[in-house]
Parts: structure tokens; C-alpha cells; sequence
């Protein structure tokens, strides 16, 4: 390798080209240029595909005597400082590709290395995110070259894509941590990228209501409103508008109706539940089921549902079931294997997913046909998210059901949240 030859070539972000701790960017001229960005990101290049793309106007002799022109003076540029006299990019009989005889460091090299990886943590993603300067060779395009802006447009859009993945990532895990203001950064810049996605805008609602800064919150639902009906002249989904009503009531946290008979689902405080144990009698089957605070632990509730109708009902009773249920619900917890008759295989996952939520609701209408069931959702913050989403599915399915759901929640979190734009909620009234 040759001394004191280090190329830096920066193509994420506004294209830079470093040679030996100067920028030489602007000695080259924009074909130049580009056909150094192209054969950098590509390994190597064919040298006819390179005429051709750098200009496909010109006949085949004019496009060649150009390209060795370019070649050059580029190579001009840097054995300027080179003794050894070696070109930057060398050919063979074919193709392009860079002199290995240079240390050369190339951007999206490492970003794609760094993605690549098998472990992306926090710190790896942030590193990822640091890398990405901006859109790839932003503001660089050939005015004569379609073919090369063509090439230029599925990169942006390829790197775009991989960037956008990295601030997902970087998202959930500030999500988890409960690390509001780098959420909402990381929703900005995933805005800035995609001002039209109106999930972001509810995203950044929530987390801002979260957060207890309701004006901020207004903000952005406003500035959602505004963009859709300027830009794509629709209106926010109807879920998305119901998120103005908890914003305005500076009271969310009792914006719940003041009677439990119309509600979807009751909200419970302390004393209420305490209530409702001492004269269980008075209400129905009494379930309550505490939701555990462990992270990635999905079923947790609903196996411990499972537990408490087991617990609960009369063993005859529970084998009167449809025994195809105790199937699809042994997937989760194992004592349902009490009530199996037949074998049975799995299958998809998803598929297992949607069994089981329909098995459990037809399990639950089955013990609640007679006597209404309550099940109590104790410490709602820390339900997990399947769980969660068996939660909602029973409450769009309960119409017919001999049953009220109640829970119990120590802070406003998200879950509440999106329970409140789909559903009533009500205030337990004794």
C-alpha cells in the first residue's frame, strides 16, 4: 500500500472526497466525480456500462474517448502528490475498479458493515445513525446523464430505507426506556423524511400526552391535520381525530363517563376494587387477574386468564366445552391439557395467534352464558402486548357476552390511550 495516500470518499450526506487530509472535491469536475461516487459504490464497473451511462447520447467512440479523458485528468489530480505515479482507479480488459494500493475509506462501506452486524444494541444503532449525514450524494445529479440520475434515484432510496429502519429501532428501545424527548427527535427526523405518514404524527401525539404536554401535543395534531388536507386534501382517520378530544380535556385522566352502564369498558381505582371483592356477590363471576411486569414475556395475562377460569369453574362444567378449544388454548398454558381429547399439530404462527383469541373468547361466552363474568385487568401499565391486543379483540367482540372488563392502572400509558380512541370508558359507580 502506498504512503501517505488516504482517500476519504463521503457519499452520505453532501459528497466529499478527501485526499490526504484535503478536500479535493471541487479539482474534479462533476463527471469526474460521478464516475468516482459510481465505481466506489459498485466495487467495480464495467467500462462500457460506465460510457454508456455517463453518456448515453454520444456515439460509442465519442463515449470512450470521454471516459479515458475523465480517467486522466482524475488520475492527474492525484498522482499530483504520489511519487509512485498510481492511478486512483485502475482497468483491466472489462471493467473499473479502485487501485488497492490506496487506503481508501468509503462511508456507506462502513454504514453497511455496521448494518450487517448480528447484535444491532443501542449503541450499535446510534453509531448507524451517526453515519447517515444525509441522503445519499445529496444535492449531486449529472444534467446529461439519465442514466446515471436513474442509478442516483434507487440509491437515495435504498439508503433512505435502511436509515429509516435504524430510527424504528432506535424508537422502540427509546419507547421501552420511557425516554420521551429522544422518541419525540427520532419521530421528527422520521417526519422530516416522510412529512405525509400520519402514523408518525399519532405516534408523537401519544408520546406528547404521555409526556403530560398536551400543548405540544395539539401542535402536532393540528400540523397533521394540515398537512394531509394540503398535501393529499383528506381528513386524519376517524382513530386519529379522537385523539383531539383527550387532548383538549385538560382532565384526561377522569374523562371517563360517570356511569358504568354505558361504558365499554370501567376503569377502577383503588377502593373500588377493594369494593368489589367484599360484595363480589352482588356483581357475577369475579376474575381478577394481575398483569406482571416482565418485558417480552408475551400471554402472560391471558395464560394467567386461563389459570383463573380453570381455578374458578367447575371442572365438569369446563369439559362441556367444545374440546377443540382446550387445543388452541394448551398453546399457552398447559393445563388445559386436562380437558384434550384428541391430538392435535400446530401451525403458522400467526395462525395460532388467531386461534387462540377466537378459542378464548369462545371459552369465555361459554362460562359467561349463565352468570356474567367480570374479569378484572389489575396494573394495566404492564400487560403485555399480545395480551393487550386479545383485550381489544374481546371488547370489539363482546356484543352478546355476558361480561364486563374493568381494570386498574397506575399511570396514563399508552395502552390507555388507545383504548380510549376505540372505546367508552367508565367510571365505576358503586
Amino acid at each position: 500500500m502506498l504512503k501517505n495516500n488516504n482517500i476519504q470518499i463521503n457519499m452520505l450526506g453532501s459528497p466529499r472526497i478527501i485526499y490526504n487530509e484535503k478536500d479535493i472535491t471541487d479539482k474534479l469536475s462533476y463527471k469526474s466525480a460521478g464516475i468516482l461516487y459510481y465505481v466506489s459504490a459498485n466495487d467495480y464497473s464495467s467500462r462500457e456500462k460506465i460510457a454508456y451511462t455517463f453518456w448515453e447520447g454520444s456515439s460509442e467512440d465519442a463515449a470512450k474517448y470521454n471516459l479515458r479523458y475523465n480517467l486522466w485528468s482524475m488520475n492527474k489530480i492525484f498522482k499530483s502528490s504520489n511519487k509512485d505515479e498510481e492511478a486512483i482507479l485502475e482497468w483491466n480488459k472489462n471493467n473499473l475498479f479502485l487501485n488497492n494500493s490506496y487506503n481508501v475509506d468509503i462511508d456507506i462501506k462502513k454504514y453497511g458493515q455496521e448494518l450487517e452486524s448480528d447484535d444491532l444494541d443501542l449503541k450499535s444503532l446510534i453509531k448507524l445513525k451517526s453515519l447517515y449525514k444525509g441522503e445519499f450524494l445529496e444535492g449531486f445529479y449529472l444534467k446529461d446523464s439519465f442514466s446515471f440520475n436513474d442509478w442516483l434515484f434507487f440509491e437515495r432510496e435504498k439508503y433512505q430505507k435502511k436509515h429509516v429502519q435504524v430510527l424504528e429501532n432506535l424508537l422502540e428501545i427509546y419507547k421501552k426506556e420511557k425516554n420521551y424527548d429522544k422518541s419525540i427527535s427520532i419521530l421528527q427526523e422520521m417526519l422530516n423524511l416522510n412529512s405525509l405518514d400520519e402514523g408518525l404524527y399519532v405516534d408523537l401525539v401519544k408520546i406528547y400526552l404521555e409526556k403530560g404536554d398536551r400543548a405540544n401535543a395539539l401542535k402536532i395534531y393540528n400540523k397533521c391535520v394540515h398537512v394531509l388536507r394540503q398535501e393529499l386534501n383528506i381528513s386524519p382517520k376517524k382513530s386519529t381525530q379522537k385523539l383531539l378530544k383527550i387532548i383538549k380535556n385538560k382532565n384526561y385522566q377522569n374523562t371517563y363517563k360517570s356511569t358504568n352502564a354505558s361504558g365499554d369498558i370501567t376503569r377502577l381505582e383503588s377502593p373500588d376494587l377493594d369494593y368489589i371483592v367484599e360484595h363480589k356477590n352482588q356483581y357475577g363471576n369475579l376474575l381478577i387477574v394481575n398483569c406482571i411486569p416482565i418485558e417480552n414475556l408475551n400471554y402472560c395475562f391471558m395464560a394467567s386468564l386461563i389459570d383463573k377460569i380453570i381455578d374458578f369453574y367447575p371442572r365438569d362444567l369446563l369439559k362441556e366445552a367444545r374440546p377443540g378449544i382446550w387445543n388452541d388454548i394448551y398453546r399457552i398454558n398447559t393445563r388445559a391439557a386436562d380437558f384434550i381429547i384428541k391430538s392435535f399439530s400446530f401451525t403458522s404462527t400467526e395462525t395460532e395467534r388467531n386461534r387462540l383469541y377466537y378459542s378464548l373468547l369462545e371459552l369465555i361466552r361459554f362460562i359467561s352464558k349463565d352468570n356474567k363474568t367480570i374479569i378484572v385487568v389489575k396494573d394495566l401499565q404492564f400487560i403485555d402486548k399480545y395480551s393487550f391486543d386479545f383485550i381489544k379483540f374481546l371488547l370489539f367482540k363482546r356484543d352478546g357476552l355476558n361480561l364486563d372488563i374493568m381494570f386498574t392502572s397506575s399511570n396514563e400509558t399508552n395502552y390507555l390511550i388507545e383504548i380510549e380512541q376505540y372505546f367508552n370508558l367508565s367510571k365505576f359507580i358503586k
